[in-house]
């Protein structure tokens, strides 16, 4: 956005390994797009996704509880496997909280609820959903 508004950065990025990055001036950015508008065509498309996808966040945001919320994220995080689904790297709460726009005290909370009720299980990095959670 910064690229194409001249505003400040909205967002950073942490990595979790080394990573190499590339970066493409503002001014040379602005003529791709000018001399390739299917490419900006593109760039407004994922926009757009992007617009949709922050109202999906701010409506849950709003409306489910914290709960829900991480009962989604974990089973968009997972991977089927048999009649469970699998996370093999369990972010840590904080990154959960970071994800569903909340404390990290409420999502142990609410872990700690899907732990007691059966609908997880936690084995050193692995968190295994034993029951389809949303």
């Amino acid at each position: 956005m910064a690229a194409i508004d001249g505003a400040p950065r909205s967002a950073t990025i942490v990595t979790k390994e080394p990573t190499e990055m590339l970066v493409i001036e503002r001014d040379d950015f602005g003529k791709i797009l000018s001399s390739n508008p299917d490419m900006m065509f593109d760039i407004l498309k994922v926009l757009l996704e992007r617009f949709r996808k922050a109202d999906e966040k701010i409506e849950s945001l709003v409306f489910t509880s914290v709960y829900h919320r991480v009962a989604t994220l974990l089973m968009q995080s997972a991977e089927p496997k048999g009649e469970k689904w699998v996370i093999k790297e369990r972010p840590n709460h904080q990154e959960i909280a970071d994800m569903v726009g909340s404390s990290r005290e409420t999502v142990s909370r609410a872990i700690k609820e899907l732990l007691d009720a059966g609908h997880i299980s936690i084995e050193s990095k692995q968190i295994t959903i034993n029951s389809k959670l949303v």
